[in-house]
């Protein structure tokens, strides 16, 4: 249950895009958090607790020029484990 940083970078970069960190929760994607890229076309999201440990969270991020979408992610799917403390 460690915090942990997703990054990445929109391609081809552009600097000032709407970057959003989608969670599923009961079939539905809902917001977690907002970024805007870099001029290098990179964003960044920290997630500060994912508790419980065994539980699953699938995520996905979605690009925006404007309110248009530009771009969006494969799902992708992270299981929680037990930190070694």
């Amino acid at each position: 249950g460690d915090p942990l940083r997703l990054r990445g970078r929109v391609i081809p970069r552009a600097k000032g895009l709407r970057v959003e960190r989608q969670m599923k929760v009961d079939a539905t994607w809902k917001v977690m958090a907002t970024d805007t890229t870099s001029k290098k076309g990179r964003y960044s999201f920290r997630i500060k607790k994912a508790v419980p440990a065994g539980a699953s969270y699938t995520y996905r991020i979605v690009v925006y020029q404007g309110d248009q979408v530009i771009g969006t992610s494969p799902e992708r799917t992270v299981v929680i484990r037990k930190g070694k403390r």
